[in-house]
């Protein structure tokens, strides 16, 4: 509006004045899926209840395109109380950096195979905790397993066989791989506040890092960022961008946002080899008997002590990434529990609640059960 004003700025409101009329806005169509959003922000509010968690976070994504499907991040902002606590409007699933813990082992194991450091007739020959730099790594039971294959190894989600396999990677070659997988820099989805997590530089790392790396300490992630990684898993090796908005309508034009391949993290047959490894993991591991009949699902629990000054908390950070089904890749879903109560352990919480969600998903998606 153009308008006359006085010496102070005041309008002068017996002048005339000129200006536009309201503009109609443009309308976004996004990736967003409502029947997939119920579900998730329904499930992942029930489990931040049942099992006493702090907050949680969940998004899934389309493995072909990185399209977004669902994200969902409890506590959420109440409309009936807009000038809340602040910290509720902070999207977890892409504000909130957390060390990913034993999840990390897909990348560990899929930049071993792809670097070939490893293959898939490795056998780790560890028979009890290593010690070095007078550090001593442990399995998070005290259960050791001499002689463990790649299976075993993502199956008793044992740390000294990821330990093993980035120390046969190399530091410089192992954090190339990280970082080719999208760690330590934004995705670029089309959202506000994305943190791009923590990755040392090179310089910055000890022996011991290189070690503890393998299976999630020592780094930081976001929810976003580690499902989109596993999706590169699913498709192919091809990392892609993952992104909300398809289209912007306005009255008189329509741009449109597509599918954009960042770069091929690891080769077609790395990530076939890797989606079986983890399809075995999941049928082996410690909640095998949760999963439903005939769910061909690919995943990894990971179960992350909370770092506090000078060490690390008994509180955790309890996660689950999958993706389904096997044989044809449609999603891959990321479910995070910060600092569940009930049970500090992903196999009793998030893992569970994952395939909770799946109950209601399959369904609705038409994906037979074999």
């Amino acid at each position: 509006m153009v308008q006359e004003i006085d010496a102070l700025g005041r309008p002068i409101l017996i002048s005339p004045s000129q200006g536009l009329g309201a503009l109609d806005g443009a309308n976004l169509l996004t990736t967003i899926d409502r029947t997939v959003q119920f579900t998730l922000e329904k499930k992942i509010k029930a489990g931040v209840e049942r099992y006493g968690a702090k907050a949680g976070a969940a998004l899934v994504i389309d493995t072909k395109t990185s399209g977004v499907l669902a994200s969902v991040s409890v506590p959420s902002f109440n409309l009936l109380d807009p000038l809340g606590n602040d910290q509720n409007y902070k999207n977890l699933g892409v504000s909130e950096i957390y060390e990913p813990g034993s999840i990390f082992k897909i990348v560990t194991v899929a930049s071993g195979l792809d670097s070939g450091a490893i293959n898939a007739k490795t056998i780790c020959p560890c028979k009890g905790p290593i010690r070095i730099s007078g550090y001593e790594i442990q399995t998070s039971d005290n259960k050791y397993h001499p002689k463990s294959t790649l299976t075993n190894i993502l199956q008793h989600s044992d740390n000294i066989g990821a330990a093993f396999i980035s120390e046969k990677i190399g530091k410089d070659n192992f954090i190339n791989y990280i970082k080719k997988f999208g760690f330590g820099e934004l995705t670029g989805v089309d959202l506000q506040g994305e943190e791009a997590g923590i990755i040392k530089e090179s310089q910055n790392w000890s022996k011991v890092d290189l070690l503890t790396s393998g299976f999630g300490q020592g780094l930081s992630v976001t929810a976003l960022q580690m499902v989109n990684a596993l999706a590169a898993i699913a498709n192919d090796g091809k990392l892609m961008r993952p992104y909300l908005v398809k289209e912007i309508r306005s009255a008189n034009s329509t741009v449109e946002f597509g599918p954009k391949e960042v770069r091929q993290v690891v080769s077609k047959e790395t990530a076939n080899l890797l989606k079986q490894l983890l399809f075995a993991a999941v049928e082996g591991g410690e909640a095998r008997n949760l999963i439903p009949h005939g769910y061909r699902v690919g995943g990894k629990t990971g179960t992350a002590q909370v770092p506090i000054p000078g060490g690390y908390s008994t509180k955790t950070v309890a996660s689950f990434v999958g993706f389904g089904p096997l044989e044809n890749p449609r999603f891959a879903m990321i479910v995070v529990l910060f600092e569940p109560s009930a049970s500090i352990y992903a196999a009793d919480t998030s893992e569970p609640l994952f395939f909770e969600i799946l109950k209601g998903l399959y369904p609705y998606w038409g994906i037979p059960v074999r």
